[in-house]
C-alpha cells in the first residue's frame, strides 16, 4: 500500500490522513458522548451527523498493499463508486475511489 493514503472532502477539499503507525486499522463514524462511542476518525466536525453518518460507520484497513472498505452495518449506508456495499465485506479501494457515508461524500486518495 502507499505510504500515505487520505480521505479529501469533495465538497472543500479538506485533506484527512487516515493511517497511523499505532493502528492496525480504523473506525470511521461520529462521536457521540452520551452514548460514549468515539470513532478512530471521527467525522463530526465535517457535518457527519447531518449527513446520516452511523456513529460506527465504516472501517478502513491497510491489508496485501491496498486499502480495504466495510461498512458496518450503517443505517444510512455506505456506497463504493455508487454501489451498495454489503455489510461486513471488505472491499479494497483503487485511488480516486468516491465513498458515500450517508450523504457525505469522500474521495479515496492511495497518497
Amino acid at each position: 500500500m502507499p505510504a500515505a493514503p487520505y480521505l479529501v472532502f469533495t465538497d472543500t477539499g479538506l485533506r484527512l490522513p487516515i493511517f497511523t503507525a499505532d493502528r492496525p486499522s480504523i473506525v470511521i463514524g461520529r462521536s457521540d458522548p452520551l452514548s460514549g462511542v468515539y470513532p478512530d476518525l471521527d467525522l463530526q466536525p465535517f457535518g457527519a451527523e447531518q449527513a446520516g453518518v452511523s456513529r460506527r460507520h465504516a472501517r478502513l484497513t491497510p491489508r496485501d498493499d491496498a486499502c480495504w472498505l466495510e461498512d458496518l452495518n450503517s443505517v444510512n449506508l455506505t456506497y463504493l463508486n455508487d454501489q451498495r456495499l454489503a455489510p461486513d465485506r471488505p472491499v479494497r479501494l483503487k485511488d480516486g475511489d468516491l465513498l458515500r457515508l450517508g450523504q457525505l461524500l469522500i474521495t479515496f486518495r492511495a497518497g
